[in-house]
């Protein structure tokens, strides 16, 4: 590793460890905010089984995600078992809810993990990362869409609905970019053979007749790539299998809270609750704090208000809910993933 690489690594870690501190500092003063004493008593009226039920929905939760990588992945890493994907999905979610940003970080490091274990071209893997978000954003952002049609009948929720929909928008482009490369891969494929049958029936040269467009000639061949190596990873139906999964998986997350919010006596409706869980996850997705610390809880509590509930009742079940969705699955992968990421430094 070279001197400035050296330099970037450790500016990126210092930074993602200052933002991480500043988002605990969010948290640590949220829970001033209601009391301390009032948080844990609060947690004490979740049963102990419960609780470890909650935990083993979070690990079910992330043993789904993992399936979904395992199966896009094997299609160009047949030799894949699902015990070495389970080990680098362990670091995977160590290190998104570590980084800010939409989950970004751990598609790279998954990548690069991949690369150092089975050398394949560093194109397929990020497209296979690419096809994974689709496939895992896609009900995420069809679910958003619904809460926030149901939170623009709320008076007061001006200001969460014109952030969410910034955040949608963004969101909704990526998903349609790569939707439209699948949708037109067969009509480029067909221009690049246009391209190329003019070529050869009129005799003109490649290097004299392209060499007014190679910008053309050479998108066509990456996007005409990109699609080839996209529709290697599944059928239809297989694709609406894994996107049945992803579904499961979002709607997991507000029956597990709803459950925190019954044992702590808190009267808040399930639609009303998924509305406040799945704007918080959305405006949570903006790279401000490493796993939206902060914003999320902050979100969270401030939409529940809109709904009835006190904002110390909507902070309380915020945090909870955030350890078993949020910080569980930050101790369940630390050790796993520091030692993998310590052995890789000494490598290095």
């Amino acid at each position: 590793m070279t001197k400035n690489k050296k330099k970037s690594s450790s500016n990126r870690l210092f930074k993602n460890v200052i933002l991480f501190i500043s988002g605990t500092i969010i948290i640590f003063l949220l829970s001033y905010f209601v009391g301390i004493e009032d948080l844990i008593t609060s947690l004490k009226r979740i049963p102990p089984l419960v609780l470890i039920g909650l935990f083993l929905m979070q690990i079910a939760t992330m043993v789904m995600l993992c399936f979904i990588s395992y199966k896009l992945i094997k299609k160009i890493i047949p030799d894949l078992n699902f015990k070495s994907m389970w080990n680098i999905h362990l670091i995977v979610t160590f290190v998104e809810n570590v980084t800010p940003g939409a989950k970004i970080g751990g598609e790279f490091i998954k990548i690069y993990l991949l690369k150092k274990d089975y050398a394949l071209e560093y194109s397929k893997l990020i497209i296979a990362g690419v096809v994974q978000k689709f496939i895992t954003m896609t009900p995420f952002i069809f679910l958003s869409a619904i809460c926030l049609l149901y939170l623009s009948k709320v008076e007061g929720a001006t200001h969460f609905i014109k952030i969410s929909m910034y955040v949608s928008g963004a969101l909704i482009s990526m998903i349609g970019i790569f939707i439209l490369i699948i949708i037109f891969s067969n009509s480029i494929k067909n221009q690049r053979f246009f391209l190329t049958h003019i070529n050869s029936e009129c005799a003109i040269e490649k290097n004299t007749y392209f060499k007014n467009m190679p910008f053309l000639e050479k998108k066509i061949e990456s996007i005409s790539k990109i699609s080839t190596i996209t529709k290697s990873f599944g059928t239809i139906n297989e694709i609406i299998f894994l996107l049945s999964i992803a579904f499961i998986i979002w709607i997991l997350y507000p029956i597990k809270i709803y459950i925190i919010a019954h044992f702590l006596g808190f009267d808040i409706g399930f639609i009303s609750l998924t509305v406040a869980v799945f704007i918080a996850f959305l405006i949570g997705t903006v790279p401000l704090f490493p796993g939206g610390l902060g914003t999320f809880e902050a979100t969270m509590a401030g939409i529940l208000t809109l709904f009835g509930l006190p904002l110390e009742n909507g902070i309380i079940l915020a945090l909870i809910s955030r350890t078993v969705t949020f910080w569980f699955p930050i101790a369940f992968t630390l050790i796993p993933s520091l030692n993998t990421l310590f052995n890789l430094k000494d490598k290095q």
